[in-house]
Parts: structure tokens; C-alpha cells; sequence
């Protein structure tokens, strides 16, 4: 499935499953990116897939797993991808009257890598600004 269909597939069922619509008004904020070691990816992968109602998409290179409870949808790498082990979580967030998505992202490889395969999971009216948090290599 090309990448292109992806990030519409992405996008539909997010907009579906908790109504972002109103939540890109406004200019992108930075995404925050940690380090992740492999183990803690595993760790991540478990605990999240092991979430009552979630929902797995298995993907060429990437895994979409949505937690309702969550109201978040999380990325995960798979080992055929260059970026990997990387996960990108996007979640909407309800404070009052106001609704954004905040979205974070773990990488464990290249940050050059995480930064081309993550673009594609952004609203095409966001242009991202990575920061790398505790280290890592790019």
C-alpha cells in the first residue's frame, strides 16, 4: 500500500474515531522525539496492543494501533523499516472548549530516518520541528 493511501487511511480514521477537524487550527508546535532502545520498543508494543478495544492495522513497513480509551493512535516501526525501532503516538486532547492533537515520537535509529518516515504521519498543513530529547543519532 503506498504511502500516499496511508496517510489518507490514517487521517480518515482518525477523523472518524475522535473528530480532529477543529484541531489543526493554528500553527504546528513542535514534536518532542525521545531515544528508544529496542526493549523498550517491545515493552511499548506489548503494553499498548494489550489495551481492551484496540484496533491493529498491519501496514508494509509500519504497524497503526488505536486505543480508544486513548483517544490516540500510535505508529510502530517494523523491522523492514529504516527508521526502526521508532513509534509515533498521536493523540487528541480535549482541555475545555479547545481540541488539539499532540503528538510525540520515540526513535531508536537514525533521526534522519524517523524525521523522512514520521513527515507522512503530520497534517499536510503542519510543517513539524523534531527536537531530540535525551540523545541519539541521526
Amino acid at each position: 500500500m503506498g504511502k500516499t493511501v496511508r496517510m489518507s487511511r490514517l487521517l480518515a480514521v482518525t477523523v472518524l474515531l475522535f473528530g480532529l477537524a477543529p484541531a489543526y487550527a493554528g500553527a504546528a508546535e513542535p514534536i518532542q522525539v525521545e531515544t528508544i532502545s529496542q526493549d523498550a520498543w517491545l515493552e511499548l508494543w506489548q503494553e499498548v496492543t494489550d489495551k481492551p478495544y484496540t484496533k491493529i492495522i498491519f501496514e508494509d513497513t509500519e504497524t497503526l494501533v488505536e486505543v480508544p480509551d486513548e483517544s490516540a493512535v500510535y505508529i510502530f516501526t517494523k523491522p523492514s523499516n529504516l527508521a526502526y525501532p521508532a513509534v509515533i503516538k498521536r493523540e487528541t486532547v480535549r482541555r475545555g472548549s479547545e481540541t488539539s492533537v499532540e503528538i510525540t515520537g520515540a526513535s531508536g535509529g537514525s533521526l534522519a530516518y524517523f524525521e523522512v518516515w514520521a513527515e507522512g504521519y503530520f497534517h499536510p498543513d503542519q510543517q513539524p520541528t523534531l527536537t531530540l530529547a535525551g540523545g541519539g543519532s541521526s
